[in-house]
């Protein structure tokens, strides 16, 4: 039984479809000609599917659907024809041995005419029809000639000028919409233009009636089959509620009904066909899809490259006149550009209806698409649309007659829908939270306002600004969202390699604190080089106790930052080595110090410390490379690696070369190496085999020997030798600058024997063997090849020898072709002496590559050491003034001066930029150290604070404010402070050191779920979550408990804020369900109705719109939306007709976040696009003062 307001509006529908061709009047001067249908825009859960189904049973059509194309009568014949049907599989079967016995009758009764004589004799006739005469010479001689004669004939008839071929895919070779060419025997041919299809293509299960079949084509080009049929088009998320809602309203009916798949995947339907029914319901992406099958209106034939080589199926929709054609949730097309939008347009109904309940989302502007698919003449235009908006009258007056509204408010007392509460649950972060969100929303609103300073009006709506740079500036609202329910949910550089693992809160501490020492060493190293630069600059003025005043503050620098972080080593060697120096020489006027005279002592410290790093690597290289060799010495028993000849008996006991040879080259080709050549081009013969082997194994032997007696020398030579060596060849630019210098060290002959030998025995690519470009080992030898010369990475005009990584080292062609013989030989059951020897000397190949990777590692280390040593040689040096050959050559322009090196006139422009940076890096520095105490206290002290208040000496307990030095305040001292000092900042009382106002920390320790559990619950959330994840899981476990069979849904604008929630339930043991278009995902709402599930987690763009789900009392909103009309279709889900419990709507969120200025600055807009740039600036303020 209809509800009073559902009866009205149904009244209203017919009343739209029976006299609306009467309604045409003036509007603004203009006729308009209103359609025969509408907007039914009741608010959701008020049965709009109800009453548009009343409107189908109380006004049907009496338009008769045309007939199919008639069946094929078939009359006795003795000319055989075989019949079309189709069956099960059984009776398939059937007709198919039926068809065989059928086909050997028919063939016993053609008679065979022609021999091979008459076919010789009609071949040599002439063209007139007259035998040629023929000299017979006996049987045998008389075929001879006529079979020679008819070749010659055939021969000459054979033009060798190449004749034209015909164009593939022309009309009479087009296939059939399967690509598959029709068979004579099961194909329907169009009355029209002749195309022969399959008939289960086509659409059908009989043989046709000749001149009664179209094909989709020609059906396009004839007028639409008038239909009594209804088309709903429906989100496919509430597809089956549509089903559902007919299988239970209207049973006793005899509607027939269709659901509609398209025409994708060879599933065409006859117009006739889909016209024959009552109801034809599909879905908004097949509806997009099917565009695909239609001709576009103005748009040319497309230009194929190739011809067409099938046909294909045009779509049947727009060759349908249907009844009606209603959309649900008709927002879909109010882009009227969209793919959706263009589709709808194409087809044709005598009724168009446009059912939603939110017709206006973003702007009154979201009709226009509304009324261009309802084509109102003459609003179904963008001119006249836009005209119209601007007299509110005269739009008001159009919509009036044309919609159908009723609000939830008004129609309450006719529901019986008892009343929805909502929620709010104020959250707070933890400490680490607070402070992952802190720095999220530093980076946030900087790059937010970076975009903004560009506009000149900040008044105007978002709506009005340009949509690339309305993304732009929603990207970091979005990302400071994330933050506010888990720092994992942000794509941001501060967590990494989360993967599907759900970060908890002890690990993001540690990132935190690991992101924050690397913050603190790196404005540590940028103080210690501007004083370093600083004393530097003050030797080449002469001012010794300038100079040594500056190096102190550096070692003063590194003992007040020694907990925190610790000084670069070769820094530290510079100002020692340096400070030194000058006491040594200049130590007059330069007070003294109980550590003047240990000064060398540590920097020498210092330097073996370090040195011995790299030794220490070098020597176990090297003893794991004597190991290798002498298992290669013990497998070959001292002799080359040709050793064996196992490999020429196997080569020249084969009978079959061919065999042979195409299984070498099969496997070379399979096992290509990119950017190599391939042998397989050389081996043609055996002989080549044997060749090609023979001189790959004596090179081998004979590099391996050159690259061992390479690395012993480097042994023997003093590695401040080497150093030296290596300065004048690859560690300088001096080559670079001097290109006549032709030098190279024994490092580099080293590496050339190495990068030799390498391309030997492995099979890589050439490009990869460039000098300081070698293939390094694999990832079992990471040790010996990671990053320890990062110290070096950053100076200037440095050549390192680096290594290029490779996913595997495969063995060479030869070793390959060694394998294919050895297989060969197993297969072939040869000797089981060559078996036995192939597969040792195989092993000895594979041993000999692995002592290469160790060869390998023993030069990098060296490398390594070499290039250290050379580091700290240049560790030591400071700025210079030029000497007058290097003057005089940068005067020129012949040779740049180094970057150690500073001209006089420079000396005080370079004096003050280092006074500057050091100030601001200073700065810097005391912030980040102060931010890692803070980190560093918090994680061993955990969320209550062990300190006393600095200024009242009370205990700080659960709540305090932190200030950028890692200091704390508490409460009620913090006003003071903001008091007594400046406007904008407050000074420690502790290091006097300044903190903006935006920039202070409030903690409130000890936070716990019991912020949304009521009070004595003994509630208890598994696991280490976010504030929010764990808030919203205590509330889910918290309704369980008062009510065992309660269910709720989830809402989340994000899939990956959705994902942590599932870790979350899977931990507490709380059932659930996800809803999504992903086929895993397909039957999670119908589990959730009917079974004992307690959550279902739904993203809020499919979720959101047109279900029915009144099993569920409670709706979670784990963020604050910002489109208000988003909100109200989640909360319609469960608060609609059919409900008959209370329900709630929980809202979830974080105080002092971008989330309480959501909440509180949102209030009475409809939509994010209706929010101006000043409004959106306003969300970016945190803890009451605007950042910025």
């Amino acid at each position: 039984t209809l509800r009073p307001y559902q009866s009205q509006a149904v009244k209203w529908m017919i009343h739209r479809e029976k006299y609306s061709h009467l309604e045409q009047f003036l509007l603004g001067g203009e006729k308009v000609e209103l359609p025969s249908g509408g907007i039914l825009a009741d608010e959701m859960g008020l049965g709009k599917t109800i009453e548009v189904l009343a409107c189908i049973l109380n006004n049907p059509s009496d338009v008769r659907t045309g007939n199919l194309p008639g069946r094929k009568k078939h009359k006795k014949s003795r000319k055989r024809k075989r019949k079309i049907r189709y069956y099960s599989s059984e009776e398939e079967e059937e007709e198919e041995e039926e068809d065989e016995d059928s086909e050997e009758e028919y063939a016993k009764r053609i008679r065979i005419d022609e021999t091979i004589e008459s076919v010789i004799a009609n071949s040599c006739s002439n063209s007139n029809g007259t035998r040629r005469p023929v000299k017979k010479v006996g049987i045998n001689q008389d075929k001879y000639t006529l079979l020679r004669r008819w070749y010659e004939d055939s021969l000459s008839s054979v033009s060798t000028v190449p004749q034209p071929k015909p164009l593939r895919g022309t009309e009479s070779q087009l296939r059939c919409y399967c690509d598959r060419t029709p068979d004579d025997d099961a194909t329907a041919q169009c009355c029209s233009c002749g195309h022969t299809l399959h008939l289960v293509c086509a659409g059908l299960d009989y043989e046709p009636e000749e001149g009664s079949f179209f094909c989709s084509e020609c059906w396009t080009k004839r007028d639409p089959v008038p239909s009594r049929a209804t088309f709903i088009v429906t989100p496919s998320s509430i597809f089956q509620q549509w089903i559902s809602e007919i299988d239970n309203h209207i049973k006793g009916t005899k509607l027939k009904v269709l659901l509609y798949d398209g025409v994708k995947g060879n599933k065409y339907i006859q117009p006739v066909e889909l016209a024959d029914n009552d109801v034809v319901i599909t879905t908004y992406q097949v509806l997009q899809n099917e565009l695909n099958y239609t001709d576009t209106e103005s748009v040319e034939p497309r230009v194929l490259r190739y011809a067409k080589k099938f046909y294909t199926a045009k779509s049947p929709l727009p060759c349908v006149h249907w009844w009606r054609l209603c959309l649900d949730e008709a927002q879909m097309v109010e882009g009227v550009s969209t793919r959706i939008a263009t589709m709808t347009r194409q087809l044709r109904a005598t009724h168009r209806w446009a059912v939603t309940g939110t017709p206006t989302q973003k702007s009154i502007h979201d009709l226009f698409g509304l009324i261009q698919y309802l084509q109102v003449i003459p609003y179904s235009k963008a001119t006249a649309w836009y005209k119209l908006a601007e007299n509110k009258d005269n739009l008001f007056s159009l919509l009036g007659r044309l919609l159908w509204r009723s609000n939830k408010i008004d129609v309450y007392h006719m529901l019986g829908v008892p009343d929805q509460s909502v929620i709010t649950h104020w959250l707070s972060f933890s400490p680490i939270e607070g402070y992952f969100y802190q720095r999220m929303h530093r980076e946030c609103s900087g790059k937010f306002r970076d975009k903004l300073f560009r506009l000149d009006d900040l008044n105007v709506s978002l709506n009005a600004v340009d949509r690339r740079l309305t993304h732009q500036l929603m990207i970091p609202l979005i990302k400071l969202r994330q933050a506010c329910i888990h720092p994992q949910a942000v794509r941001g550089r501060y967590i990494t390699g989360s993967g599907k693992h759900m970060i908890t809160m002890d690990e993001l501490m540690t990132n935190m604190i690991a992101k924050a020492k690397l913050e603190v060493e790196g404005a540590l190293r940028t103080v210690v080089s501007c004083y370093n630069g600083k004393a530097a600059l003050k030797i080449i003025l002469k001012d010794w106790p300038g100079a040594a005043k500056h190096y102190r503050l550096v070692l003063q620098f590194a003992e007040e930052f020694k907990e925190l972080a610790s000084v670069d080593t070769l820094q530290m060697i510079h100002t020692l080595f340096n400070l030194a120096e000058i006491l040594s020489e200049h130590s007059e006027n330069i007070p003294p110090t109980l550590r003047d005279d240990k000064l060398l002592e540590e920097a020498s410290a210092l330097e073996q410390t370090f040195l011995q790093k790299y030794d220490k690597k070098l020597k176990n290289t090297r003893v794991s490379v004597a190991k290798m060799t002498a298992l290669v010495a013990e497998q070959c028993g001292g002799r080359t690696l040709g050793y064996s000849s196992w490999w020429v008996h196997v080569l020249n006991w084969s009978s079959d070369r061919e065999d042979i040879l195409e299984r070498i080259k099969s496997d070379l080709e399979d096992n290509k190496t990119t950017g190599q050549v391939s042998l397989s081009s050389k081996i043609r013969s055996i002989p080549a085999v044997h060749k090609e082997i023979s001189i790959w194994l004596a090179n081998a032997d004979s590099l391996r020997l050159d690259v061992i007696v390479a690395l012993r020398k480097l042994e023997l030579i003093p590695k401040g030798e080497l150093t030296m060596a290596a300065s004048d060849c690859h560690l300088t630019a001096t080559k670079k600058k001097n290109k006549n210098v032709k030098f190279t060290c024994p490092l580099c002959c080293a590496e050339s024997s190495l990068t030799k030998y390498e391309a030997s025995i492995f099979s890589i690519n050439k490009q990869n063997l460039k000098p300081g470009g070698s293939v390094c080992a694999d990832e079992d030898d990471d040790d010996y090849f990671d990053a320890d010369n990062k110290v070096v990475a950053g100076l200037k005009e440095v050549e390192v020898h680096t290594t290029k990584k490779e996913s595997n080292w495969k063995p060479s062609q030869h070793e390959r072709i060694l394998k294919v013989l050895s297989t060969y030989a197993r297969l072939k059951k040869m000797p089981v002496e060559w078996v036995e020897e192939s597969q040792c000397h195989l092993t000895l190949l594979e041993t000999v590559r692995k002592e290469f990777k160790w060869l390998r590692a023993e030069w990098m280390a060296l490398s390594h050491t070499i290039s250290i040593r050379d580091e700290l040689s240049m560790a030591k040096l400071r700025l210079r003034l030029p000497t007058a050959l290097e003057e005089m050559q940068f005067q020129n322009k012949k040779i740049p001066l180094d970057s150690f090196i500073v001209r006089f006139v420079e000396i005080d422009a370079q004096m003050s930029k280092f006074e500057w940076d050091a100030t601001e890096a200073l700065i810097k520095l005391r912030k980040k150290a102060g931010t890692l105490q803070y980190l560093q206290n918090l994680k061993n002290n955990g969320s209550v604070s062990q300190e006393a208040c600095p200024v009242c000496h009370e205990a700080l307990n659960e709540k305090w404010s932190v200030m950028e030095c890692g200091h704390c305040v508490c409460f009620q001292c913090i006003p003071t402070l903001l008091d007594m000092g400046m406007s904008s900042e407050v000074e420690c009382p502790l290091c006097r050191m300044r903190t903006g106002k935006g920039d202070l920390s409030y903690v409130v320790a000890n936070r716990e779920a019991s912020s949304v559990l009521e009070e004595g619950s003994d509630i208890k959330v598994k696991g280490s979550f976010s504030t929010k994840v764990e808030a919203v899981t205590a509330q889910l476990l918290q309704l369980r408990q008062t009510d065992p069979d309660v269910k709720v849904l989830i809402f989340s604008t994000w899939e990956k804020v959705l994902d942590l929630l599932c870790s979350a339930l899977e931990s507490n043991e709380i059932s659930y369900r996800r809803f999504s278009s992903l086929p895993k995902y397909k039957n999670g709402l119908q589990q959730f109705k009917t079974k004992p599930v307690t959550a279902l987690l739904l993203p809020l763009r499919l979720g959101g719109k047109g279900l029915n789900i009144v099993e569920a009392t409670h709706v979670f909103l784990v963020e604050p939306i910002l489109n208000p009309a988003d909100e109200l279709q989640a909360a319609g889900r469960v608060h609609r007709i059919g409900q008959t419990k209370p329900t709630f709507v929980h809202r979830f969120v974080v105080e002092k976040t971008i989330e309480e200025r959501m909440v509180s600055s949102l209030e009475g807009i409809s939509s994010e696009k209706n929010l101006t740039l000043k409004q959106l600036d306003d969300l970016f303020i945190l803890g009451g003062v605007k950042e910025g």
